[in-house]
């Protein structure tokens, strides 16, 4: 959480002098996302705040990222619209069950593929700040790819809370 203002701020500030720094805070982000959750797993160190802030954790750094790139580099627009909305859907279905249930639901691993390639999304456009690299081919691959995984992602947490909702 403590580094995505810094990240915010490199972005909508990027300059040759702070480029290493802004790679350096978005891949140690990205690790530290992947290592806190894997070390608590495997210590068997698993909490339920754990399990509701490491998702929002992900969803704050994803979409702090995605504005300042619509900002700074062109994100597309339509997509970190599209992003905003299923999180926010997802958010609020947790929140519906976790009052219903007082039980966090786990990630599903298709959320965790979405994640995983808006963050390589994400780092291709913050790579692309620089001149010295043209990541256009990149971008337009992984820009429906991550469409996909998005449709896909709220597709499959939907039918899970159709089914937790509803069962008795």
């Amino acid at each position: 959480l403590l580094t995505i203002p810094v990240l915010i701020i490199l972005i909508l500030n990027s300059t040759a002098e702070n480029y290493p720094y802004l790679i350096g805070v978005f891949v140690v982000s990205m690790l530290l996302d992947f290592f806190d959750g894997f070390f608590a797993r495997l210590l068997k160190q698993e909490t339920e705040l754990g399990k509701i802030l490491d998702p929002v954790a992900d969803k704050l750094m994803i979409f702090g990222s995605i504005v300042a790139l619509t900002i700074a580099a062109g994100f597309p627009i339509w997509l970190a619209g599209l992003i905003l909305v299923r999180d926010l859907v997802i958010l609020g279905a947790s929140m519906v069950l976790f009052k219903d249930r007082h039980k966090v639901q786990p990630s599903v691993l298709i959320g965790k593929f979405a994640f995983s390639v808006m963050g390589l999304l994400i780092f291709i456009y913050i790579i692309d700040l620089t001149p010295a690299f043209d990541m256009e081919i990149v971008k337009r691959f992984l820009i429906p790819l991550n469409f996909a995984f998005i449709a896909w992602s709220f597709i499959e947490y939907y039918y899970i809370y159709k089914q937790v909702k509803h069962a008795k």
